[in-house]
């Protein structure tokens, strides 16, 4: 693929093939992308495990949240009633 037809031909272009390499770059993602709407097989299971693991760093995170939230009450009540 041509990216610029220079009226030169003995002028060579030295992006040219990076541009070539990033529109090959490019078909192939677009190419994944659309074989993975298409397909579920391997990609639907990695999503799943995917999910698993967000929902338990999210799981640990309210749990870190809760003990710190609770520790801070009970040092306000300690303060007060002391």
């Amino acid at each position: 693929m041509r990216l610029i037809d220079t009226a030169k031909k003995d002028h060579e272009c030295k992006y040219e093939s990076r541009w070539n390499k990033y529109f090959d770059w490019r078909e192939k993602v677009n190419d994944f992308i659309s074989t993975k709407t298409t397909t579920n097989g391997h990609l639907e299971l990695e999503d799943k495990k995917l999910e698993k693991r967000l929902s338990s760093i999210e799981n640990r995170l309210w749990w870190i949240i809760g003990i710190l939230i609770t520790f801070m009450f009970s040092i306000i009540v300690y303060t007060i009633f002391k």
